[in-house]
């Protein structure tokens, strides 16, 4: 949706990016706009929603408010306004139905497009000889990727994947998969065409040195903003990495960030917060276990840094205080469930954002 003439929320949408939206809490006052007044736009981060998925739920809600959409620094930014008077109550209803609609439609569509890999559609994927360096561009074999790690060695295209050698002085040899991204990227980095998944210790999601991780992030930074044309085919011959399990905590694999503490309650804006760790589990998996609380209630994900989601869960309507402790409990016990299950769990954070 084109953004309407003189909507200065939406040029101004670079410099207020990195300011995060919270689910809003009831006043129950009348919502009254002055002229050129913006209401707070709403930050959907690239990682967690897809753009299609977004202005689809804006469609939807076309009715109850005109919504513009623009990008900016990883974020898709919607400015929202009401189509007609409401009270403050609705406004905020209507502003978290849009977003847990939008996370809705994301999840619809990444199961539309995520199909398991089998060692069939594995085998029927096309072979390429020579390494794809081309992929990598301006980066080539033996040049530094930041924080001492150089590129070692690209393997050929065999199987849907390459693989990456990366080698530190200090730290060793780690190696990477690297994969089309199909819009449910799993690993470490990615860009709009790859995803780049550690292979540690067999597991591919294993926590290993922290700089790894920052210098891939670095690197995948650079490969979006120098993407180049490629040989015709080389991106098809690279499948989008399978959704693949989280390692159990039993054999150490858990990374660090899926340390269990409580979620918060913010009871003045009515908000349960937790923070997870979404290196290297399965998105879709992470995905079914928040939208087990959309049912009842408004979700909304942000990303603080990378690796960690911070989740916002409110009930819909008024909810007490006693209310509020019971959803951070089926929060706890979710989260308890699902790190027995393989899927995520984190450390709380604080909500007020």
């Amino acid at each position: 949706m084109p953004p309407r003439p003189g909507h200065s929320g939406l040029t101004r949408a670079g410099s207020v990016a990195q300011r995060e939206f919270c689910l809003a809490p009831r006043r129950g006052l009348v919502l009254a706009s002055s002229p050129g007044v913006m209401p707070e736009p709403i930050h959907f981060h690239t990682d967690l929603y897809r753009r299609e998925a977004v202005q689809s739920a804006a469609e939807k809600y076309a009715r109850k408010a005109r919504i513009a959409l623009g990008e900016s620094n990883g974020h898709i930014i919607a400015q929202v306004e009401p189509t007609a008077p409401m009270s403050d109550a609705e406004w905020c209803d209507v502003r978290d139905e849009f977003c847990t609609e939008a996370l809705s439609i994301t999840v619809m569509r990444l199961r539309d497009l995520t199909a398991p890999e089998t060692p069939a559609t594995a085998a029927l994927q096309p072979s390429i000889d020579e390494p794809p360096w081309e992929l990598l561009m301006p980066f080539g074999e033996g040049l530094p990727i930041g924080l001492g790690w150089l590129l070692e060695s690209l393997s050929p295209v065999r199987g849907g994947s390459a693989s990456l050698a990366l080698r530190h002085e200090q730290h060793g040899t780690a190696h990477v998969a690297i994969r089309r991204n199909g819009g449910a990227p799993l690993g470490v980095a990615h860009t709009d065409r790859l995803d780049f998944l550690l292979m540690n210790g067999g597991s591919g999601s294993t926590h290993t040195e922290d700089s790894i991780a920052r210098a891939l992030i670095a690197m995948a930074d650079t490969l979006q903003r120098h993407s180049a044309a490629v040989r015709e085919g080389l991106l098809a011959s690279l499948l989008p990495h399978a959704e693949t399990p989280a390692p159990d905590a039993a054999n150490g694999g858990a990374p660090r960030a899926w340390q269990p503490s409580a979620p918060v309650i913010d009871a003045a804006r009515g908000v349960v917060c937790t923070d997870v760790g979404d290196d290297g589990i399965g998105r879709l998996a992470f995905y079914d276990a928040v939208l087990a609380f959309a049912g009842r209630n408004h979700v909304f994900l942000t990303r603080p840094e990378a690796r960690r989601v911070t989740v916002q869960v409110k009930p819909k309507g008024v909810a007490s205080v006693e209310g509020l402790a019971t959803l951070a409990q089926d929060l706890s016990g979710r989260s308890s469930s699902s790190q027995r299950g393989r899927a995520p769990r984190g450390n709380a954070a604080d909500c007020r954002r």
